[in-house]
């Protein structure tokens, strides 16, 4: 009678049929057989593990949080090979993943296994059957019990006074043993990581713990055991915490020692600073932005005198009769070149803040309803233009060119974004701002405003290309196709006038420009955007031009009195006042730069006027409204010519100065 020694084979589909959560494995710990009931407890496939050694399938890697476990796996086997009898493992915690049908979440389960061994005839080791007992829900009911405080020692009113701290204390608190287990968390460690309370009790605290940073985490904790002392450890270590969803969020966290009869513990305190670093990132975005428009700004300004020079002469030139064709075209080059300069220091001027602005009383809503046609015209006929305008008057204080660039430069943005065309939007409303709402806005100041935005069904954008969209230079296009000072002539324009603007877009879901303008109360005449022509009159006024720059003053001398205007001029304050004072006649107009030596153009001005009743003044500024302002500048009705200008421009506006009624 041959006696089968290896009996397994015969038993197959009764033992893969039992209820039982059970593993076969050989005497050199391969798996050959596994229940149906184990596969799925586990959710895991038969052919994933038949033929692999148990340690193969579960493999003991010391990065991993379950290496107590497979460790504990492992010499429980070795018992059971050396000394051909059962043993009891300790009560181990599985984390099962759920299949993605099912939600992908972990699965928390506890099991009490034994190794037991199947002897052949002659006493030798055949098989080792691993039996799981699944006690999941008795863990939870003795846990559940702790927690109600039910079991046989009743906690004491220190006990008491502490889990009320724990309860109460604004950060998720977690307390874990010297081995790492967590031992108690609080409410807010439940809503922060989205476990249940049950789940997280006697879970491995690196499971809390991207799993990049697990191992180096471990090493930490040893290292801490050593000598536990307070310490926080702060956003600068770019500590991170994992939720349960597998999200990773920057914490800043606190470790407590705290000695116990039981042993040592320690009380971990996590602070979820995300919305700390949000506001520090939009601080420091500001700030740069504010670094930017002074250099910018101040570049700009030197350019402008240059730029009013060079075209100020090129004009001079090109209106000599007899020039030869050949160097009138290379003047006219020269004229083109100078002018796109202009537009350019002076975009550069409006990104920083730095425009003369002459605001007025604008009616929000009508002004775009008027400007509307235009802007139909622009975006084209593949771009719907929806207007959602608040028909209640909502008056602000803008200045109107500048306002209408913003408008235009927005609309152009949201062009470019569908180039196969689209729908845009133009919202406004009347809007109150809290203090909740201006702490999460640095800059912005709670109160009253009109509210402005554009939005596009466009392509969007990601978040690294939103935080640099109102740089200037910085541009999405093509070399050649824009220079990327168009938006940041909008957050210029938009700062200066005390207005507010952010940016909201995701890739695919098209972008929203919201633009704050606090509203105004003041009454008077609304400006439209209609143009005003320019009347013509004979030139024989006298006037007067304070210019430090000597260069622009012999260019406006001259070309005034080509005019047929009578000149006078001085290069800083004192000097004009001594040539008012020879001259006997009537001076008609004060032409001053704001800024000029030994007395500023303000100062100047208003001695003059004191002097000369009905005296007229055009000030002529590449500054700030601040530096003009600090040179004695304060009447909102001054009049101002921008640099750089051309002779034309400036002729321009000394005429329609002299013609209008005496204010």
């Amino acid at each position: 009678m041959n006696a089968n020694p290896n009996p397994l084979p015969d038993f197959q589909h009764i033992f893969e049929s039992a209820p039982g959560l059970n593993l076969v494995l050989d005497p050199q710990f391969s798996i050959v057989a596994v229940s149906n009931a184990y596969l799925q407890a586990t959710m895991t496939r038969r052919e994933f593990l038949i033929g692999k050694n148990i340690f193969e399938a579960f493999p003991d890697n010391p990065d991993d949080a379950k290496a107590d476990g497979v460790r504990n796996l492992r010499a429980s086997l070795e018992h059971v090979r050396s000394k051909l009898t059962p043993h009891k493992m300790p009560v181990q915690r599985y984390d099962i993943r759920r299949p993605a049908e099912e939600g992908g979440q972990f699965e928390v389960r506890y099991w009490s296994p034994l190794n037991a061994p199947v002897l052949g005839p002659q006493g030798q080791l055949l098989y080792i059957v691993h039996k799981v007992l699944d006690v999941t829900e008795q863990v939870r009911l003795e846990r559940e019990a702790v927690d109600r405080n039910v079991v046989v020692q009743e906690l004491t009113a220190s006990e008491r006074k502490f889990r009320a701290f724990l309860e109460s204390a604004p950060e998720a608190m977690v307390i874990s043993n010297q081995d790492g287990r967590i031992e108690l968390v609080n409410s807010r460690a439940v809503e922060l990581f989205g476990y249940a309370k049950e789940e997280l009790i006697g879970l491995e605290i690196e499971q809390l713990i991207p799993v990049s940073m697990r191992h180096e985490h471990v090493r930490h904790r040893q290292e801490y055991m050593k000598a536990p002392v307070l310490r926080t450890l702060r956003s600068g270590e770019n500590f991170k915490a994992r939720l349960k969803d597998g999200a990773e969020i920057h914490v800043e966290v606190t470790l407590s020692p705290i000695e116990t009869d039981a042993g040592l513990l320690i009380l971990t305190a996590i602070r979820d600073i995300r919305e700390r670093l949000r506001l520090a990132e939009q601080t420091r975005q500001s700030q740069k932005m504010e670094a930017m428009g002074r250099l910018t700004g101040g570049v700009a300004h030197d350019f402008n005198n240059l730029l009013t020079i060079i075209l100020g002469h090129g004009n001079l030139i090109s209106s000599r009769q007899g020039l030869p064709a050949e160097v009138k075209n290379h003047v006219q080059v020269i004229q083109r070149t100078a002018e796109r300069a202009a537009m350019l220091t002076k975009q550069l001027l409006q990104f920083s803040r730095q425009q003369v602005l002459q605001p007025k009383i604008l009616n929000l809503s009508e002004y775009i309803l008027d400007t509307s046609e235009m802007l139909r015209r622009l975006l084209g006929e593949e771009i719907d233009l929806q207007l959602n305008l608040d028909p209640s008057p909502t008056f602000v204080k803008l200045d109107p060119g500048q306002f209408q660039q913003v408008l235009l430069n927005l609309a152009v943005n949201a062009k470019d974004a569908m180039p196969t065309g689209g729908a845009l939007s133009i919202h406004t409303s009347r809007v109150d701002l809290d203090d909740a709402y201006a702490q999460l806005h640095p800059g912005l100041k709670p109160g009253s405003y009109a509210l402005m935005a554009f939005s596009d069904t466009g392509t969007g954008m990601d978040e690294k290309t939103r935080t640099r969209i109102f740089e200037p230079f910085f541009t999405t296009k093509g070399i050649g196709a824009g220079t990327g000072l168009g938006l940041a002539t909008v957050h210029g324009i938009v700062n200066q006038s005390g207005g507010h603007i952010w940016v909201y877009s995701e890739p695919g879901r098209g972008t929203t420009f919201k633009t704050y303008f606090p509203r105004t109360d003041e009454t008077g005449k609304v400006a439209t955007p209609a143009a005003v022509a320019p009347t013509t009159r004979p030139c024989t006024e006298t006037i007067l031009i304070v210019e430090d720059e000597v260069e622009i003053l012999k260019l406006l001398q001259s070309t005034l009195e080509q005019q047929g205007y009578r000149i006078l001029t001085a290069v800083n304050g004192q000097e004009a006042l001594q040539v008012s004072e020879a001259h006997p006649g009537a001076i008609h107009l004060l032409l001053t730069d704001v800024v000029i030596p030994k007395l500023g153009g303000g100062e100047l001005a208003k001695t003059l006027a004191a002097r000369r009743p009905g005296l007229k003044c055009l000030y002529m500024s590449g500054y700030t409204n601040d530096t003009i302002v600090r040179h004695g500048v304060t009447d909102e009705g001054a009049t101002f010519i921008e640099k750089p200008f051309s002779p034309t421009d400036v002729a321009s506006k000394i005429r329609d100065l002299l013609d209008a009624a005496p204010s």
